[in-house]
C-alpha cells in the first residue's frame, strides 16, 4: 500500500517516487514500471476521436489514484485521489487518513487550517473545502443528510473546536462528513487547474528539453531546423536549487555529425539502420559493399527528434519529428515535438493561403495539404515546396547542401482524428 505526502500545488511524493505537477507522462510511466512490485494495475485512457479535447489519465484502480495529464502539453495536471481506503496520506509529516480510519471535516480543518467555508458542490449530498492546490469532497453518511444552511459549520476557529456553536446536531454533523475524494493542482480552485509553466526542478534528470521548434524557410526552401531548448544547470550545493537555463540552437540539411552534437548535445541513443528490406533487389557486389556501411540515426527522446545521417559522408539527410500520439507503436519512447512548419499553398478557389503545421494542426482543415487517400490505421502525405508527387519521393542516399535543398514532408497520422503522429524532413535535389 501507497504511503504518501501531499504536498499542495507541488507534488504527491512517497519513499520511492515523487510526482510532481508538471511532470511529463514519460516520467510517470517509468516510475510506475519501477514499482511493479507493489503496483499491479495501471489503466491508460484517452480520447482516439477528440485527442485534445480531453485529459489523458493514468488510473491506478488498486491503489485509488487518478493523473490527469494535460493533451497537448502531456505534462501532470491534476493528481485525484478516488479511494482513500486504499492509500495512506500525510501533510507535513502528520497522518491525515489512514486505510482504516477515513478523515472527517474536524479532521481536515486540524489538519490544514480553519481558514476556508465548506460549500456544496454540484452533487446532491456532497461538499467541497477548497484550500489553494488542493481540494476535499465530503459526503455525509446515508443515516445523516446535510442541509445547504448547515453549510457554516466549516467556518471554524484556528483550533479547530467549535467553540462558537453549542448546538449538538451541529457537532454530530461534523463528524458525519467523510472525504470521499482528493485533487491535488496548481491553482485556486479545482476547475481552474493548469499546467505548470516551467517544467518542475525534480523532472530535468540532466536532460534537455525541447520548448519550440520552428523549421525556417525563405522562397520556398528549407533553410535550418531551430530548436528552443531549456535545461537545468549542475550545482555542488545540495541546499540551492539549480538554475534553469534556455538557448537557441539550429541544425540544418547537410551538417556532420560533430555540427548536431555542438548543436543538440548527445544522443539518447543511435541506432544504426542494419536491416534494408530493399537490399534483395540489389546486384550481389553492391549487396556485399553495403554491408559494411550502414546510416544511423541520432534519437533525441527528450527533444521528439531523430536525426539520420548518411553512411559514407556521415552528414544529416533527414529530421524526423515525434508527436507521440496515444496508441502509435513509438508512443511514451519520445517526449511530444512542438515544432511549427510554415507552409504555403492555393485554397479551393486559388487563393494563396498559407498554413503553420503544429502537432495540433487537423489534416483535412487545410487546403495547403493534400487530401490523402485513408486507410484503417494510417494515411501518408507527401509534399515539397511544389507539392510533389508520391512516385517523385526523394532518395535518401547522398545528402544535399542548403542552397540545393528542399523542403520534402512525410506527414503520417491517425486517419480516425486525422491528427499527425509522425512528421518526416527530408533532402530533395532541385
Amino acid at each position: 500500500m501507497i504511503d504518501a505526502e501531499i504536498l499542495p500545488e507541488l507534488a504527491l511524493r512517497c519513499n520511492a517516487w515523487e510526482l510532481f505537477l508538471g511532470m511529463p507522462i514519460q516520467q510517470a510511466f517509468e516510475i510506475f514500471k519501477k514499482c511493479d512490485a507493489y503496483i499491479s494495475n495501471i489503466d491508460f485512457w484517452y480520447s482516439e476521436i477528440s485527442p485534445f479535447k480531453f485529459n489523458m489519465l493514468l488510473h491506478l484502480p488498486n491503489d485509488g489514484m487518478k493523473l490527469h495529464f494535460d493533451p497537448k502539453w502531456q505534462r501532470l495536471m491534476l493528481i485525484e485521489i478516488t479511494d482513500l481506503s486504499k492509500i495512506s496520506l500525510r501533510y507535513l509529516s502528520q497522518h491525515f487518513n489512514l486505510p482504516n480510519q477515513p478523515p472527517n471535516l474536524p479532521t481536515i480543518i486540524r489538519t490544514f487550517g480553519s481558514t476556508r467555508q465548506l460549500l456544496p458542490d454540484d452533487k446532491p449530498g456532497t461538499f467541497r473545502l477548497c484550500y489553494r492546490g488542493i481540494t476535499f469532497i465530503f459526503s455525509s453518511d446515508s443515516e445523516f443528510n446535510l442541509d445547504e444552511k448547515d453549510s457554516t459549520v466549516a467556518v471554524l476557529p484556528p483550533t479547530g473546536a467549535p467553540s462558537s456553536i453549542t448546538d449538538a446536531s451541529v457537532a454530530n454533523s461534523e463528524e458525519q462528513l467523510i472525504v470521499k475524494r482528493i485533487y491535488v493542482f496548481l491553482g485556486q480552485n479545482v476547475t481552474e487547474a493548469k499546467v505548470p509553466l516551467q517544467l518542475p526542478a525534480g523532472c530535468f534528470h540532466g536532460n534537455v528539453f525541447l520548448e519550440r521548434l520552428l523549421v525556417s524557410r525563405s522562397k520556398d526552401r528549407t533553410d535550418k531546423l531551430c530548436f528552443d531548448l531549456v535545461y537545468q544547470e549542475l550545482c555542488s550545493n545540495p541546499s540551492l536549487e539549480p538554475a534553469v537555463r534556455r538557448y537557441s540552437s539550429s541544425v540544418a540539411f547537410g551538417d556532420s555529425v560533430q555540427d548536431v552534437l555542438s548543436a543538440l548535445g548527445s544522443p539518447s541513443r543511435i541506432f544504426y539502420k542494419t536491416e534494408d528490406k530493399m537490399k534483395i533487389h540489389l546486384p550481389q557486389p553492391y549487396r556485399q559493399s553495403r554491408q559494411k556501411h550502414s546510416n544511423f540515426f541520432y534519437n533525441y527522446f527528450s527533444l521528439g527528434v531523430d536525426v539520420l545521417f548518411d553512411a559514407r559522408t556521415k552528414r544529416a539527410i533527414s529530421f524526423v519529428l515525434h508527436t507521440n500520439q496515444p496508441g502509435e507503436y513509438t508512443f511514451n519512447t519520445y517526449y511530444r515535438c512542438m515544432f511549427e512548419i510554415p507552409l504555403t499553398g492555393r485554397s479551393d478557389d486559388g487563393e494563396p493561403k498559407s498554413v503553420v503545421v503544429t502537432p495540433f494542426v487537423k489534416v483535412r482543415s487545410h487546403c495547403p495539404l493534400p487530401q490523402p487517400q485513408t486507410t484503417a490505421s494510417s494515411a501518408l502525405l507527401h509534399l515539397d515546396a511544389s507539392v510533389v508527387r508520391p512516385e517523385h519521393s526523394p532518395s535518401l542516399s547522398t545528402p544535399h547542401r542548403s542552397l540545393g535543398v528542399s523542403l520534402s514532408l512525410l506527414l503520417f497520422f491517425r486517419s480516425r482524428c486525422s491528427r499527425f503522429c509522425v512528421v518526416s524532413l527530408m533532402t530533395s535535389q532541385l
